[in-house]
């Protein structure tokens, strides 16, 4: 029994101990004494500018760390996005911050992150500074109603960057996304998305890390919306080309609903190249292949939509996508549609060529005709 009293008084000792610790770190040590060192570090070492508004105060929870209010990072090029951090609240073992260590471990929460126009919500994530490499591992945020999941390796940030990551997107509204990322854009998809990227890169401008950007991508869209094409006017203006038929004018609004979007890319020095795109809805299927370059925002894309109507089986619909993100350039291929219309032109003449023999050439002559013609 006097040992475990003695220990017991022992454990309550150290939690006093450790109480009016924190209490003097509180009391007598200023937290943003650390801002000037916080900003030059930051320079130092990323090449970053950080700016700090309002007073760092100490966090208690979950455990004893830094807090700051809002955080800016501005990219040496002026043209760059500006990063903006808000309710920012730093965890881990400080002492290293005054130390000068190339080295430091610990956790980073925030309420925001916005990134030029994007913006996500109660990201967290673990840090680790070693070597100049900056290691962000565990990266979770809600965006546009979905999940991100992320880990982000860069290397010599106050350099030239080398960067390299995995990025998952869970029920994510694609729309909204794509406005913030490119409002001018008249071509995007809406629904539920989930999205999955592996990929590296190295540069320290937009323009050289798209260019240098390589790995791959896989996207799934649940009922959504096509903005900019309309897939089922295309499929009724070229069966009216094919039948010889007036085309009616295009509608006002270029939509096209669908049940699934899926694609997978392979990324290749910015060029993201597939062969596998499939949209499902319930008048048509589309199968595409071709490219995307990212650098330039220019589409190379070919699809063939196949009518599940009983009046258009037999067709499958060319269309080309072309030109940039924000112009883009749909319409029918139209010498695929000649070839149709040549081959339709020429199986009505077998047909009656086949009927005249059978009426006029009996036996194996007609036979030997019919072979001919096939």
């Amino acid at each position: 029994m006097k040992l475990l009293r003695l220990l017991f008084s022992i454990i309550i000792l150290l939690i006093v101990i450790i109480v009016i610790a924190i209490a003097c770190l509180i009391i007598f040590v200023d937290p943003d004494k650390l801002k000037p060192m916080l900003i030059a570090e930051v320079g130092k070492k990323t090449g970053y500018h950080m700016a700090i508004d309002g007073k760092l105060t100490w966090s208690l929870f979950p455990r004893l760390g830094i807090k700051l209010d809002t955080v800016t990072l501005k990219a040496p090029q002026p043209a760059q996005p500006v990063i903006t951090l808000k309710e920012v609240k730093i965890s881990g073992e400080l002492a290293q911050l005054w130390r000068n260590h190339n080295q430091w471990e610990g956790t980073v929460s925030m309420d925001a992150l916005n990134w030029d126009k994007v913006h996500l919500e109660n990201a967290q994530a673990k840090i680790e500074w070693q070597a100049n490499t900056l290691t962000i591992s565990s990266l979770t945020a809600s965006l546009y109603e979905g999940e991100l999941k992320a880990t982000l390796k860069a290397a010599d940030l106050n350099k030239t960057p080398v960067m390299n990551g995995t990025l998952f997107l869970t029920n994510v509204q694609l729309q909204p996304l794509l406005m913030d990322l490119n409002a001018s854009s008249q071509l995007s998809l809406a629904g539920k998305t989930d999205v999955a990227i592996t990929a590296q890169s190295q540069g320290s401008t937009k323009d050289t890390l798209l260019k240098s950007l390589t790995g791959n991508a896989q996207i799934n869209v649940k009922n959504g919306a096509l903005h900019g094409i309309d897939l089922n006017y295309f499929v009724e203006t070229a069966t009216a080309l094919i039948n010889k038929q007036p085309v009616k004018a295009p509608p006002e609004v270029k939509q096209t609903q669908f049940d699934s979007f899926t694609a997978t890319f392979n990324i290749m020095n910015g060029l993201a190249n597939t062969n596998d795109i499939l949209l499902t809805a319930s008048t048509f299927v589309t199968h595409g292949q071709g490219s995307i370059n990212l650098p330039s925002e220019t589409l190379n894309l070919h699809l063939q939509v196949q009518s599940q109507q009983a009046a258009s089986l037999e067709w499958q619909i060319p269309i080309a996508v072309t030109g940039t993100f924000n112009h883009p350039n749909v319409q029918l291929d139209m010498s695929e549609i000649e070839k149709i219309i040549t081959k339709k032109e020429l199986d009505r003449l077998k047909s009656k060529a086949n009927d005249i023999i059978k009426k006029h050439v009996p036996g194996k002559a007609g036979q030997f005709l019919q072979k001919l013609i096939q």
